[in-house]
């Protein structure tokens, strides 16, 4: 982690997922701080350069959104079947995940099964979210 990251980053949701935007070339492994009108400040890795600029003329960097704990968190979507998670890497059966949905805050999963594989590559497994335990009166 880059615990001495000072600068916080405007980041946005875009059609290839997080994006962080910046005035400055960023490393493609870096651990950048950034900040969505709406959510809390996280943290993102710095995955691609997408060669591209906002209105601002900030340049599009793709990225990774993780905890404080390094952990990333990845993309779920509930259907009327129940959730899916989105994952660009193969996921094992019952492993427990961090998972958002858009608008809503940071949940854990457990992977279920693997449901489909979309035309881009995208494994989408569905998933059950875990109960949080209730603590004793």
């Amino acid at each position: 982690m880059n615990a001495k990251a000072t600068k916080v980053f405007k980041a946005i949701r875009h059609y290839k997922g997080w994006c962080v935007c910046a005035d400055e070339e960023l490393a493609i492994g870096r651990v950048v701080r950034g900040k969505c009108s709406g959510l809390s400040e996280r943290l993102f890795r710095v995955e691609e350069d997408l060669h591209d600029v906002n209105l601002d003329g900030l340049r599009l960097y793709r990225t990774t959104a993780m905890t404080t704990e390094g952990v990333e968190i990845l993309n779920a979507s509930r259907y009327c079947e129940g959730w899916y998670i989105a994952a660009a890497t193969e996921l094992a059966i019952g492993a427990t995940v961090v998972a958002e949905s858009f608008g809503k805050p940071e949940q854990t999963f457990t992977i279920k099964k693997l449901g489909q594989v979309t035309e881009n590559g995208v494994l989408m497994y569905r998933a059950t979210p875990v109960k949080a335990a209730r603590s004793a009166r």
